[in-house]
């Protein structure tokens, strides 16, 4: 068995295999980073304010005043301040909870970011016409049966 020579094409290839692989992670950890607060939302805020965040649960329907459903209004009617400042202090006279001792401000903004874009996007589809939002739902279903059908 021979000696590889200096001039191998393993270590011309090991700086871009290194340099890609690096890539991937950064790529990795910033899908992580961006997962966050979906992932504490859902461990936290679930129960009261529901996956979908309309506080469709069974939690919400003995709370008075009911948790906030996050689809019924925009982003823009959300002042970011206080969905970090209701994580971490709770609201008086709510069920709303303070969730400090278990969760820190970077938690607290990851969840506030998490629930703007959610409730952003959700509010846009409801402003939909209901007859849009029928036939978007008929096509998609349709979509799904022909290719259940094709695929066997």
């Amino acid at each position: 068995m021979s000696k590889p020579s200096k001039n191998s094409s393993f270590r011309g290839n090991v700086l871009p295999i290194a340099m890609i692989g690096a890539a991937l992670l950064l790529q990795a950890g910033a899908a992580l980073a961006e997962s966050d607060g979906e992932a504490i939302y859902r461990f936290y805020c679930y129960q009261c304010h529901g996956y979908a965040g309309d506080a469709q649960t069974l939690a919400s329907t003995s709370l008075s005043p009911p948790p906030r459903d996050f689809t019924s209004v925009s982003a823009d009617e959300f002042p970011i301040e206080r969905i970090v400042e209701t994580v971490l202090e709770g609201r008086e006279g709510t069920g709303m909870v303070s969730f400090r001792d278990v969760l820190n401000e970077r938690d607290a903004d990851d969840i506030q970011a998490y629930v703007l874009d959610a409730a952003n996007s959700q509010w846009e589809e409801a402003q939909l016409p209901g007859w849009w939002r029928g036939f978007k739902a008929w096509v998609l279903d349709l979509v799904a049966v022909v290719f259940a059908f094709f695929l066997g």
